[in-house]
């Protein structure tokens, strides 16, 4: 069983004794744009995720900063001050959520359900009894899972890549499909495609931002050779690879994305669906997408 005497990691001490570090307190909270009522959703964080609090003197909005950079606005009510839930000292494993959601509940046995964690949250547990752990929660709280679902790390290890890493991030990917799509989402209750990678990323050991402008900048870019149409071949790609497609509106904006998965298909989250789809590599609206290619990147996969 994974033991509390690793060394901490090097952020930890001024991520914990910071009061501008806050953490999620809910299933999953947006960040907004701006602080107006019909503000745009930018992105979304998980719950007990950390963030940075950089003005806090409205009474209904924070101004954030996420782990990846994003900057914007949550609600005051979706956080909790305090960095308890962030801390491995003392504890017995660090938890990572990989199924859809987990249940934690308010008492190991017949207890009430206090907040559904969606994949790849992370917090730790400081007590173990067969198959049930007793987790630090935000709010200098706590609550019990089973083991179900979860993969369990020593507290202060890093969350690192396998060999396969690359076929396994995509079976993550996969975990979405079908998703409603929500701008900025990270979760299966309300996904984006950006959103999707930055999880799939995080279970696998790879660190992908949140911004699709950022993400177009991410590891290495490829170059499709042509098709018997002109364009772009898009079965040239690598399962894994991300494409970025360009608005017919605006070539420099990028409208919608995909990665390569498996079966010569693209999972790609475009703006006449609702849901997070599969493309055949072959079917008409493939190749109209690929007349609309901004840029294809390549994932590090790997230390």
């Amino acid at each position: 069983m994974p033991g509390g005497n690793e060394p901490l990691p090097t952020e930890w001490d001024s991520q914990l004794n910071s009061d501008k570090t806050a953490v999620v307190a809910v299933s999953s909270a947006p960040l907004f744009e701006s602080m107006e009522a019909d503000a745009v959703r930018i992105a979304e964080a998980l719950f007990n995720e950390a963030v940075t609090m950089l003005d806090t003197r409205d009474r209904v909005f924070i101004k954030v900063r996420l782990s990846d950079g994003m900057t914007g606005y949550m609600r005051r009510e979706d956080l909790a001050a305090g960095a308890y839930s962030l801390s491995p000292e003392q504890a017995v494993a660090k938890v990572l959520v990989r199924v859809s959601s987990k249940r934690i509940m308010s008492h190991a046995r017949q207890g009430a359900l206090l907040v559904e964690a969606p994949m790849g949250s992370v917090f730790y547990a400081d007590y173990r009894n067969g198959d049930l752990l007793r987790v630090r929660l935000p709010g200098m709280t706590q609550g019990w899972i089973n083991v179900s679902g979860v993969m369990l790390l020593p507290p202060a290890a890093p969350i690192t890549a396998e060999e396969n890493t690359q076929q396994l991030f995509v079976a993550t990917l996969m975990g979405f499909y079908n998703s409603p799509l929500v701008p900025g989402g990270v979760t299966s209750r309300g996904i984006s495609m950006e959103g999707a990678l930055y999880v799939a990323g995080l279970l696998n050991g790879m660190e992908l931002p949140r911004d699709p402008e950022k993400l177009m900048k991410t590891g290495t870019a490829v170059r499709l050779p042509l098709g018997e149409d002109g364009n772009p071949d898009l079965s040239a790609m690598e399962e894994g690879d991300i494409v970025f497609f360009y608005s017919k509106a605006d070539p420099s904006a990028i409208s919608s994305m995909a990665v390569r998965v498996s079966d010569n298909q693209l999972l790609a989250a475009l703006p006449n669906r609702s849901v997070l789809t599969l493309t055949d590599l072959e079917s008409s609206q493939a190749r109209e997408l690929s007349g609309r290619i901004l840029a294809v990147r390549r994932p590090a996969y790997g230390p």
